[in-house]
């Protein structure tokens, strides 16, 4: 049904997902870990699609975000390595470049 939406949407309406937390569904509890490995695969979907239609259909831009404040053990490794972004906390004032000469 998703997939259907988003084909009736054209360019001029870019869709935003984002999953929050998403290292607290890795676990295999309650079938957790399949559930969210089984929307990965088809958010993965959905974007090969468009890559393959973007330029003759006119369709609206997908974007997902995955997001999680623990590091993410089983859906990092499906997600391409060149689709990943590592942000790290850390004390920004005791960084070298922060220091006032």
């Amino acid at each position: 049904m998703f997939k259907r939406m988003l084909g009736q949407l054209g360019p001029e309406y870019p869709v935003c997902c984002i999953i929050d937390g998403v290292s607290h569904f890795e676990t295999g509890l309650h079938g957790w870990r399949n559930d969210i490995m089984y929307l990965v695969a088809c958010f993965q979907g959905i974007v090969s699609s468009r890559l393959d239609h973007d330029a003759v259909n006119e369709v609206a831009s997908v974007k997902f975000l995955l997001v999680s404040t623990d590091k993410s053990m089983v859906v990092r490794s499906v997600v391409p390595t060149d689709d990943h972004l590592e942000l790290r906390a850390g004390r920004m004032a005791t960084r070298s470049w922060l220091r006032s000469p």
